[in-house]
């Protein structure tokens, strides 16, 4: 996992999302890094 932080350009996401909204579904070891893959639960 590498923290990436975006200065300027279009959001990539439409709202703000908590942690309490995202689940893991999967983790891959990639080289020295994880990617992590996970699904947004919108609210109702």
């Amino acid at each position: 996992m590498a923290p990436v932080a975006l200065g300027q350009g279009a959001p990539l996401l439409s709202m703000r999302i908590d942690s309490d909204q995202l689940t893991l579904t999967s983790a891959q070891q990639v080289g020295q890094f994880a990617r992590l893959t996970y699904t947004i639960s919108y609210p109702k």
